[in-house]
């Protein structure tokens, strides 16, 4: 019950649209245990942030239907040694996060949807889920096609990477919240 009250309290984030990459890692902690318990499951998750990039502000809600993706359909096949990680460090003016399973991985026609997802306007893009593609889509739709998801898979587990602008001032922040 303390888990979903703290995953919930973050997730509404008092209405905003951005938070800072510390309060979503905290909030992903939260959802991963929670999940731990639904799945009655021993899989692990790591995360490997470099300091410098906790204070810079995402878009709310990025990396939690990455994780989700991660464990419904990569860890919760494994019958033990489940492991997701995050990995988080910035690249210029760019933050690099990326989120990895060991699970089954994949396939190839939906990872290629979701890579391609924004750059054609035009292409009617449709999957079993939303999850990634909505990901895709936010950041895009917020950040430009230079910006968004890379998704690599194999039957050793999927690799998603995100690619986000380094935005941790007050001026960047407030002409963020005014576009969104």
């Amino acid at each position: 019950i303390d888990a979903l009250i703290h995953y919930y309290r973050a997730a509404l984030n008092k209405g905003n649209e951005v938070l800072k990459i510390s309060d979503e890692i905290k909030m992903i902690g939260q959802y991963f245990f929670i999940q731990q318990q639904a799945y009655e499951s021993d899989f692990k998750l790591e995360i490997n942030l470099s300091e410098d990039i906790f204070e810079c502000y995402i878009l709310k809600h990025l990396l939690q239907p990455i994780v989700e993706n991660a464990i419904v359909h990569g860890v919760a096949a494994l019958e033990e040694n489940g492991r997701i990680t995050i990995d988080g460090f910035k690249e210029g003016n760019k933050v690099i996060l990326s989120i990895s399973d060991n699970g089954p991985g994949m396939p190839l026609e939906a990872i290629e949807a979701i890579n391609s997802c924004g750059k054609n306007p035009e292409a009617d893009v449709s999957l079993g889920g939303y999850g990634l593609l909505n990901v895709q889509k936010r950041i895009r739709l917020s950040f430009g096609i230079e910006y968004g998801l890379c998704i690599k898979s194999s039957h050793n587990g999927t690799s998603v990477t995100l690619c986000l602008p380094f935005i941790n001032d007050r001026q960047a922040l407030s002409l963020l919240t005014e576009f969104l």
